[in-house]
């Protein structure tokens, strides 16, 4: 159960997350941003900086633990808030920095579904972590607007905190199956 979960975490993952590349320099211009121009350089170092974390990942699983996709989607979802707030491309950088920090999910899903499978399927389940990444990337758009539809949130920066709510939904998730997981490790 603890496999289908974290595919629908990826899928809900990859559909807000895609709001920071499709929505971001919309809300620039909808928040009247000024040197709209450094988007781009600032996406690209965010970019950067979330590999670097990325890289950190089996650090930062040491400190922790369980928690660290609770951690990394909240810091996401304060990220998307940022964004959507920003009144200068200061603040809008930082923002997009702590969406960066949201890319641990990836390798903490990867390494606990890869954890629970026999090893002769691993290729498998990776194959269809991968389709739920894409197939959240892809709907993205849809889901995003579904949701701006009913919730009547039609802006850019309104999608944004519309991803934020995705993000914090996956960290209570995560929260839940870490609570789970340490009560389990307790009784072993």
């Amino acid at each position: 159960a603890v496999i289908y979960v974290a595919f629908f975490m990826l899928f809900l993952y990859f559909s807000a997350f895609m709001v920071e590349a499709i929505a971001s320099a919309l809300v620039i211009q909808q928040n009247h941003l000024a040197n709209q121009g450094v988007l781009s350089t600032e996406i690209a170092i965010a970019g950067l900086i979330g590999a670097l974390i990325s890289m950190a990942y089996a650090k930062i699983f040491k400190v922790l633990k369980d928690f660290t996709p609770v951690v990394a989607v909240a810091c996401g979802a304060i990220g998307f808030v940022i964004c959507s707030k920003a009144s200068n491309m200061i603040i809008f950088f930082v923002g997009l920095l702590f969406m960066m920090v949201a890319n641990l999910i990836i390798p903490y899903v990867y390494d606990t579904i890869l954890s629970d499978v026999d090893s002769s399927i691993s290729n498998l389940i990776i194959s269809i972590a991968q389709v739920c990444n894409n197939l959240g990337a892809f709907a993205s758009p849809y889901v995003i607007s579904a949701i701006s539809h009913v919730t009547h949130l039609s802006t850019p920066a309104d999608q944004m905190v519309i991803s934020a709510c995705i993000l914090a939904i996956i960290a209570i998730v995560f929260i839940f199956m870490a609570l789970s997981r340490k009560k389990t490790a307790k009784a072993n």
